[in-house]
């Protein structure tokens, strides 16, 4: 996004926290579930369980950063002469739209 001449930012709006929220208990809901599975895991591969619950919290932290960076990039920037609405699909995926206050 680049400001026109004489373009000032007056205010940036972010999505609201709730769908974040929601989103996050969905993936508590799924870690918790492929825990189980990581216990079974380590079960069978008692030598490695180090490491397999290492791998396993990286993937889980590595994800749920995703999703943290795609809710908090996502925002609506309002200037004095248009809307900007910057949707981040993912990491690579970023959509822009604007439209202009006279329309």
């Amino acid at each position: 996004m680049i400001l026109r001449k004489n373009e000032q930012v007056l205010h940036t709006v972010y999505h609201h926290f709730l769908p974040y929220v929601i989103r996050c208990l969905y993936f508590v809901f799924f870690a918790f579930i492929t825990l189980i599975f990581v216990r079974f895991l380590t079960e069978l591969f008692s030598d490695h369980t180090s490491l397999i619950y290492l791998i396993s919290f990286v993937i889980f932290a590595l994800v749920f950063l995703y999703m943290t960076l795609i809710y908090w990039f996502d925002k609506l920037i309002i200037t004095n002469q248009r809307l900007i609405f910057i949707n981040w699909i993912s990491i690579t995926n970023v959509h822009e739209r604007e439209i202009n206050l006279k329309d």
